[in-house]
């Protein structure tokens, strides 16, 4: 399926995961901050998901 939609996604159906884009603005943000609180939150080794996003459904 090419264009799933977000209820298709969270149903499980298509094979997609859900993801995020972040739009980054260095005069706000340093960048090494920006990845010091990613790498605190995010396992990239773990494939099973991340949070409350955990498994296959």
């Amino acid at each position: 399926l090419a264009n799933p939609t977000y209820e298709q996604v969270c149903r499980g159906e298509t094979g997609h995961v859900e993801a995020v884009q972040i739009v980054y603005d260095p005069e706000i943000l340093a960048y090494e901050t920006l990845l010091e609180m990613y790498w605190r939150q995010i396992d990239p080794a773990d494939s099973g998901g991340q949070f409350c996003d955990q498994g296959t459904s």
